[in-house]
């Protein structure tokens, strides 16, 4: 086993939708006790782990926690400061009838590529997106081409009688 000195030690990483951090820590926590504990983490009781656990953050989202607080104390409002979100899901919502010309040019055989249909959407609804999420939304979608280069079928193979060669015919 490896050793490590105890302040190079991490939590164990918890993956998005765990269920404890699908939520915003402030939903999940008073803002009195977040304030409370940066309090204890700025005047140094706790450590950055510590911390990071009573919150069940990152220690990279720990810092930016305390950055935002620390600039609270310093214009003397820690007493009422909150925490902000955190980044999260900001993708907007595509109006139907985004998803209506993306269907129609997807599911049109051969369909359109994503590219053309990208520059579509952008083009009729002002809606700029990138080729690769216009594939993401199609393979959400069953609207993907299959990407397998498919030959035809050949063809079977006939034997030509060859009825010319000599031989007992009629």
């Amino acid at each position: 086993m490896l050793w490590m000195r105890p302040e190079c030690a991490r939590a164990p990483f918890e993956y998005a939708g765990s269920g404890k951090n699908d939520q915003l820590l402030s939903s999940r926590h008073a803002a009195p006790f977040i304030r409370h504990v940066l309090a204890r983490f700025r005047q140094k009781v706790l450590a950055p782990a510590q911390a990071a656990a009573e919150f069940g953050v990152s220690r990279s989202r720990l810092s930016v926690l305390y950055a935002s607080y620390l600039a609270a104390c310093a214009q003397r409002l820690a007493h009422r400061w909150l925490p902000g979100i955190s980044g999260g899901d900001q993708r907007t919502v595509w109006p139907p009838d985004v998803l209506a010309l993306l269907r129609k040019l997807l599911g049109s055989r051969p369909p359109a590529s994503y590219s053309f249909a990208a520059s579509e959407v952008h083009r009729h609804h002002a809606l700029p997106l990138a080729r690769a999420t216009v594939r993401r939304w199609a393979l959400a979608n069953d609207l993907a081409p299959d990407s397998r280069q498919r030959k035809p079928p050949e063809p079977p193979m006939l034997e030509l009688i060859d009825d010319h060669r000599g031989g007992g015919g009629e």
